[in-house]
């Protein structure tokens, strides 16, 4: 009895081991002759169009036949990497907003003969739960960086401090000024119905706006509350061009992210609000525009 239990043991693992085996030299025959990179050609181009404006260029590792690298140095914050074994396939989303990293991991099962269309399905399924997880990450990252700042960040003047060119920028405007321009952003994206303080704080462009204005969002918030939505405009009447393309971009970007098409009344405010400083519908359809022209020209 002694000697039969260690056999039916073995007997087992070898059941579990013998059948792993095959697969895994199945691997490495498949491999050879139709390497990674040509294997799932069609899921890695739609993945590449989607996540990384077709400009992602692939790694192979010849210590790794099974792993590979989709890379941008033109969107050096996105790293998507490709494991093959076994039949299934696992993507791997490395992905850093402000120095606070995503890593997105989903594995799609028996692709040993994936053809064009199941490529295609594995590639989109990716693809859109990518776009939710990011989308997630900057809110959580935008929400915790704007919340958390106790103090405004002073540019350093350092050359490697990011934050320098924005510091300059708005080097001459008063802190009241700097709020009004938040406020601005605020006053359209309550349009969509916006009332609590998290909802605008997990707002990327706008997050992000609070953040290069170096400001405070409970000064913003106070002078709000203080002062009414009649002292903004007065505020930014005739505001300088620079200022103006920054804050129209960022109301922009805040209204398409709030989908304008589900508040129609959005984009009635956003124009007359910038009609009200002094900046017609005209000029600012002009000025993004050419934003999103100058834009295209760096991709």
């Amino acid at each position: 009895m002694v000697t039969i239990i260690p056999l039916i043991i073995l007997f087992l693992a070898a059941l579990l081991f013998v059948p792993f085996a095959r697969q895994l030299a199945k691997d490495k025959m498949e491999l050879a002759a139709n390497p990674i990179n040509e294997k799932f050609g069609i899921l890695v181009g739609i993945i590449n169009d989607a996540l990384l404006a077709g400009g992602g260029e692939v790694t192979l590792f010849d210590d790794n036949p099974k792993l590979m690298n989709l890379f941008s140095k033109d969107q050096a914050n996105i790293l998507i990497q490709f494991f093959y074994g076994t039949g299934n396939l696992t993507i791997t989303l490395n992905y850093k907003y402000y120095q606070r990293e995503l890593v997105f991991k989903k594995e799609f099962y028996h692709l040993r003969e994936a053809s064009i269309y199941q490529q295609k399905d594995v590639a989109n399924e990716f693809i859109e739960l990518c776009q939710e997880k990011i989308m997630e990450h900057q809110r959580k990252v935008s929400y915790e960086s704007v919340n958390g700042m106790k103090h405004p960040h002073q540019g350093t003047g350092y050359p490697s401090d990011p934050t320098n060119v924005l510091s300059i920028m708005f080097a001459s405007v008063s802190n009241e000024m700097r709020c009004s321009l938040v406020n601005f952003v605020v006053a359209i994206a309550q349009e969509a119905g916006l009332v609590a303080e998290k909802d605008f704080l997990e707002i990327p462009p706008l997050a992000n706006f609070i953040l290069s204005l170096n400001v405070k969002w409970e000064d913003c918030r106070q002078r709000l509350l203080a002062m009414g939505e009649e002292q903004i405009y007065k505020d930014l009447n005739a505001l300088e061009e620079s200022a103006a393309t920054m804050l129209m971009l960022t109301s922009a970007q805040t209204v398409s992210l709030l989908n304008v098409s589900n508040h129609p009344e959005m984009e009635s405010k956003f124009y007359s609000s910038f009609e009200r400083i002094g900046y017609s519908r005209e000029v600012v359809d002009q000025t993004l525009t050419k934003m999103m022209a100058m834009s295209q020209m760096f991709l």
